[in-house]
């Protein structure tokens, strides 16, 4: 009788420690049952790589933990990361994707297009995808102006999601990116491209590394990514959203594959030369996937 107590007893002891580990280090991340191990395995040792950036933040798609950190809540300028904000808008006021849009004089207001000419037709489909792909100015002034809403309105709208999604640092200015007061925080700007990305239109685009447009009566432009990562089948980028100007550095968003079913974001932000910010996103993810498990 005796050793049948001393059995139940150890039985309850190996399943009470066994729970307790679980809780400790492991999340229940999805409803299907896959964990995801939210503390570094293998080496567990700091991230030191050198790197230009300002600001970098990793965090994990299905637990939200912060993996990579450095100056991830200063306020900065981001550029055209402020597309993520905008497209999510553009994404929800339109619906007709096969609707010709004429280019107007003030679409060009700021600065010109490397695609684009004053006059040129174009469906709303293929100026979405420059706006992300290519990162078009003017096709994106295009979009804002056929959603009907002044640009103030529009910009209005771009505000007050931040404010719903909780995000205290961050303001818009105008919709492209090329004022140096439409300011985000890395931390923030994950987000905002953590949402962009759940969007199906936004998420089918942002993994092309090229596309063609029509233009007119069905002239085709071959329009490539800014994002020079998804090119790369090493680094295992899904998608992502390049950004430049001269006050906020080379940035990059972007989402990556941790394995099959798994993956996490990182945004980089001031890097200091173009190839900089994809090195450097690649720095990051390398490091991240040598030392944090993902559990398919």
């Amino acid at each position: 009788m005796n050793v049948i107590y001393f059995l139940i007893f150890s039985l309850i002891f190996l399943s009470y420690t066994f729970t307790n580990f679980t809780v400790g280090y492991f999340y229940l991340a999805t409803p299907d049952r896959h964990y995801a191990l939210t503390a570094p395995l293998k080496s567990g040792q700091d991230f030191t790589a050198e790197l230009t950036a300002d600001s970098y933040l990793a965090i994990d798609k299905q637990t939200k933990k912060e993996l990579v950190a450095k100056a991830a809540d200063e306020v900065r300028p981001i550029a055209s990361l402020t597309k993520l904000m905008t497209d999510q808008i553009i994404v929800d006021q339109l619906s007709d994707w096969q609707q010709r849009v004429t280019l107007e004089t003030s679409d060009f207001r700021q600065g010109g297009s490397f695609y684009l000419r004053n006059g040129e037709q174009l469906s709303t489909d293929d100026l979405f995808h420059l706006s992300l792909i290519a990162s078009d100015n003017v096709a994106t002034l295009a979009l804002v102006r056929q959603t009907g809403l002044t640009e103030s309105e529009f910009v209005s709208l771009m505000n007050q999601r931040a404010r719903l999604l909780g995000l205290e640092k961050t303001v818009f200015i105008e919709p492209t990116g090329v004022d140096p007061q439409n300011q985000s925080t890395a931390r923030e700007l994950m987000i905002i491209a953590s949402q962009a990305f759940a969007k199906k239109k936004i998420q089918e685009i942002t993994n092309l590394n090229n596309y063609y447009i029509k233009v007119n009566e069905g002239e085709q432009r071959l329009i490539r990514n800014t994002n020079l990562l998804l090119a790369d089948q090493g680094v295992k980028a899904l998608r992502g959203k390049t950004g430049y100007i001269p006050e906020a550095g080379y940035c990059l968003a972007s989402e990556l594959a941790a394995n099959d079913s798994n993956s996490f974001y990182v945004v980089v932000l001031g890097s200091d030369y173009d190839e900089g910010r994809f090195v450097e996103t690649k720095e990051i993810a390398d490091w991240t996937r040598d030392n944090f498990i993902f559990y398919n």
